[in-house]
């Protein structure tokens, strides 16, 4: 049950959607504000959750496009 509790606590954290993961409270992608990492920890009998950028990211956040935009979201590459 600890691994489903951080998978939920870092779902519910990131305040967009992404690939699998749906929200309809937050529908769209935010490159600007979501374009991270989420790193979830146990210490002792405590979650915690922090955010960390992406390392390495090929594209700048404003120059990917809008997810759910895009008439075939598929179609966008990064190399």
């Amino acid at each position: 049950l600890d691994i489903e509790e951080m998978v939920t606590r870092a779902a519910l954290l990131r305040k967009e959607s992404r690939c699998s993961h749906q929200r309809s409270d937050y529908p769209k992608m935010d490159n600007n504000n979501w374009l991270k990492n989420i790193i979830v920890k146990r210490i002792d009998n405590s979650i915690t959750l922090e955010t960390r950028p992406v390392i390495g990211a090929r594209l700048k956040p404003e120059n990917i496009p809008e997810f759910y935009e895009s008439e075939d979201p598929f179609k966008w590459s990064v190399g």
